[in-house]
């Protein structure tokens, strides 16, 4: 998410983000939006810009909910484009605050992706002493992968402190697959900390055509 607020001291906000940060083409850019003055949602009228790395727009006019804000779908179409580069949403949000015309605009970035395999589900479990953690895959087509997670543990209050980052790479064949990360014995021990531990800042790329194909600030799996 970003802020942006472009009248120093104002307390006229708007904010804005994607459900996603990583959508496949032909899927939908699901994006929310809320104009604040003072801390109360305001009434206006918000428009959603998608914008392709080779110029191409879609722009929706977003819908107010129930709860103040506002949504709407972006449709990701056409050509993929350049690879490895993010597209934009741009929000503009136009309003009257105490009889005072007000625009705001923000944006945000998503990954739009070729589903060329999809994550199934991760496990982590022991392995011996070590702690292995699986990436199940989808594979749709031919290519090398890699996942990279992040390994957290438990300290003495209980609380979640960040322990080894995991990566690997493969080259995988269409058909159900997985990946495999180790966290070593000796790494665990001499952090100091316990489980149940978690995966966090999962990652899946598709790194011959460099798509991100799954981005996941937490993982479901735990250890002890």
């Amino acid at each position: 998410m970003r802020i942006d607020v472009l009248e120093r001291g104002s307390e006229v906000v708007l904010l804005a983000s994607a459900d996603s940060d990583v959508v496949f083409l032909g899927d939908e850019v699901v994006v929310q939006a809320r104009l604040l003055a003072g801390g109360q949602a305001v009434r206006g009228r918000i428009t959603a810009r998608l914008l392709a790395p080779e110029g191409r727009v879609v722009t929706v006019t977003l819908a107010r909910g129930g709860d103040g804000g506002y949504h709407g779908r972006l449709p990701a179409l056409g050509a993929l484009g350049p690879t490895g580069r993010p597209w934009t949403v741009e929000i503009v949000a136009d309003a009257k605050v105490s009889g005072r015309a007000v625009r705001r605009t923000t944006t945000t970035a998503v990954a739009i992706s070729v589903p060329t395999a999809r994550l199934l589900g991760t496990g982590l479990a022991r392995r011996g002493e070590d702690l292995a953690a699986e990436f199940r895959l989808e594979v749709a087509s031919e290519g090398r992968y890699a996942a990279t997670a992040l390994l957290y543990g438990r300290n003495r209050e209980g609380g979640l402190q960040p322990i080894a980052v995991g990566q690997t790479a493969e080259q995988l064949a269409p058909g159900r697959r997985a990946l495999a990360l180790t966290f070593d014995a000796a790494t665990i021990s001499a952090s100091g900390l316990r489980g149940p531990f978690e995966l966090r800042d999962l990652r899946v790329v598709d790194q011959g055509r460099m798509f991100v194909l799954h981005r996941q600030a937490r993982g479901l799996a735990a250890a002890r």
